[in-house]
């Protein structure tokens, strides 16, 4: 836990820094399965909140289904803590159906479901000047070689 709450000062530091140029930290969680991706991200998003700021959280693990139901991409805006009861259904996710909990089940559906969600996470931060500030925080699947790397990319 030492090493996430450096972490999270260490983008505390940059947010205070984009004050001035608006864009806060952009922050890509990747690894292999079971390595605690989400879990990482959860607490990151609860610091942010905590701190008073606000961001989004975005879901790429079509298998987890910790925002909307498997085999959505999806994104969060992040003002309150995260209820580890409630989950995020209060919170109104911005979800997007592709329809498989793999990304290898259909890579160019699941591309262009990224890319739909990417367009409105942009469009929804030029709006939420607050968010913009907060930055972003991604999760994504455990698929880290062959094509789950190109997907990353």
């Amino acid at each position: 836990m030492s090493s996430y709450l450096e972490l999270h000062m260490e983008l505390e530091r940059r947010r205070a820094a984009a004050s001035s140029t608006s864009e806060g930290p952009r922050v890509l969680v990747a690894g292999p399965t079971d390595t605690g991706k989400s879990s990482l991200c959860r607490t990151l998003a609860n610091y942010l909140a905590r701190c008073g700021n606000s961001g989004l959280l975005v879901e790429l693990d079509i298998g987890q289904g910790e925002m909307s139901i498997p085999g959505c991409v999806s994104a969060v805006p992040v003002h309150r803590p995260l209820d580890i009861e409630r989950g995020t259904e209060d919170l109104a996710p911005l979800a997007y159906w592709y329809g498989h909990t793999s990304a290898s089940q259909n890579a160019n559906q699941f591309r262009r479901a990224v890319r739909t969600l990417a367009a409105a996470v942009v469009k929804r931060l030029e709006f939420d000047p607050e968010a913009q500030r907060g930055g972003l925080l991604v999760n994504t699947c455990g698929w880290v070689d062959g094509l789950g790397y190109e997907l990353l990319q």
